[in-house]
């Protein structure tokens, strides 16, 4: 690393998971966001990489489990339940 930088190539190190979350650089720009799910309790994910003045992002929440809005997506296209059930036991959907 020390030559390479000496002889002017442009790189930097690659950090492990605990080291990026540690990073002063990542804590300062706020680039992760805890919050306390009911489920699995304190969990860390990675907040939005923009920030907008006036609609400021809220990702307090959880990604969603696989097939966790399938029914709420495949609804709100127009699909009856009964539709919805026919795709999960042909397993289609999750």
């Amino acid at each position: 690393m020390d030559v390479a930088v000496a002889e002017g190539v442009p790189l930097a190190p690659v950090n492990r998971v605990a080291d990026f979350l540690d990073d002063p650089q990542a804590i300062h720009n706020q680039t992760f966001v805890d919050f306390e799910d009911p489920e699995y309790g304190r969990i860390k994910q990675l907040n939005f990489p923009v920030r907008f003045e006036r609609s400021p992002a809220n990702p307090h929440a959880r990604a969603p489990r696989l097939g966790e809005h399938t029914d709420g997506v495949l609804e709100g296209l127009g699909l009856s339940s009964q539709s919805i059930a026919d795709l999960r036991a042909a397993k289609a959907v999750w």
